[in-house]
């Protein structure tokens, strides 16, 4: 059962008495994280509650198909409805949770325990996708990177808890680097309210404000050693055909710990948004118009460089691009092969062809 996103939070915060299970699964690991912690603590309040919290491995489940059944209808010896956990779920786990559900649903669902299931992406043809997605009372949760709706009302959301409102510029820049993690974000955002303080403060125009303004300045002065802007460092220098800095920033990155996929995706995202711009300039609008037309905006100290880089990157070549990125966000999972050489191998040739076109 697909639960449409205006039906998400609800779920969230009270889920169905009928629901067997529940698969929350994407490509942001953060937010899997945080909506299966929300979805257990609705349930048993306490996620380190033993006698109501279980976990099971996919090695457990597939040593002994009727652990699933067993851990789902075990009773609490304190009372109360229980939650079974089963994180890092791939297609291994798709035959026994299918029979799992069709057993469930046939006597109507499971109010013992509530199964949740938590995985990575998962495409289309995914055969545990498949089982929840057929079944009538299980439903599945997606968990895509924040879009810029969604991360400026988390921003936005979190600052006023704290009594702050960012200023618009400072906002656009929030909105440009963060969001590939939802968890990374929030705790971004954490850091920039420790910063702030509870000190009063005025609008830049000197006018009071009730709740206390956050400045472009300040945010920079937060994170502007932090990883998301090495990140962007790189992504620039790709698109920019920049090789020394891209080569000593790339390095850099992955000394800090800074995953090649995560990389890669950022550097996949930063072309889905050239290759918006260039469609819109096809079009027949100048480039200055397409860049203005952005969502999320261009960051204002960025719009010559991304001016720059439509010129360096015209659709064709962004396509090609955008399938090598693919290629190798593919390879890292699959080959074998160490994933720092394969994204390093694809930055550096992008970087190497944006080069050549400035030439």
């Amino acid at each position: 059962m697909k639960l449409k996103p205006s039906e998400i939070a609800a779920f969230l915060r009270k889920p169905t008495d009928t629901a067997p299970a529940v698969l929350i699964y994407g490509p942001d690991e953060g937010l899997v994280r945080e909506r299966t912690r929300m979805l257990a603590k609705a349930i048993v309040g306490d996620i380190n509650d033993p006698f109501r919290v279980a976990t099971l491995e996919l090695s457990d489940i597939k040593d002994d198909p009727a652990r699933l059944h067993d851990e789902a209808e075990a009773l609490s010896m304190i009372g109360g409805k229980r939650v079974v956990l089963i994180s890092g779920a791939t297609d291994a786990l798709g035959g026994p949770m299918g029979t799992f559900l069709e057993e469930s649903e046939a006597v109507g669902g499971a109010p013992v325990s509530l199964v949740i299931v938590s995985a990575g992406d998962l495409g289309p043809r995914s055969s545990l996708r498949k089982a929840f997605e057929s079944a009538k009372l299980s439903p599945t949760i997606p968990c895509y990177s924040d879009d810029a709706g969604s991360l400026e009302s988390m921003i936005l959301d979190e600052l006023a808890v704290a009594g702050l409102a960012a200023e618009q510029d400072a906002l656009d820049f929030l909105v440009a680097h963060l969001g590939a993690d939802r968890q990374i974000s929030r705790r971004e955002i954490e850091k920039l309210v420790l910063y702030m303080g509870d000190e009063p403060g005025e609008n830049s125009n000197g006018t009071r404000n009730e709740r206390r303004p956050v400045r472009l300045e300040d945010v920079r002065a937060c994170i502007g050693d932090v990883a998301a802007l090495a990140l962007d460092n790189v992504v620039r220098a790709v698109a920019d055909g920049d090789v020394p800095t891209l080569d000593k920033d790339l390095a850099r990155l992955f000394e800090e710990g800074e995953q090649p996929v995560m990389v890669l995706r950022a550097v996949m995202r930063h072309f889905q948004r050239l290759h918006r711009a260039a469609g819109l300039v096809a079009k027949g609008e100048t480039a200055s118009q397409a860049i203005a037309a952005m969502r999320p905006p261009v960051f204002f100290k960025e719009r010559a460089s991304f001016e720059r880089q439509l010129r360096l990157w015209p659709s064709t070549k962004i396509g090609a691009a955008l399938e090598r990125l693919i290629r190798a966000e593919v390879q890292c999972k699959t080959t074998g092969l160490p994933a720092e050489a394969i994204c390093g191998r694809e930055c550096i040739a992008l970087a190497a062809a944006a080069r050549a076109a400035r030439a």
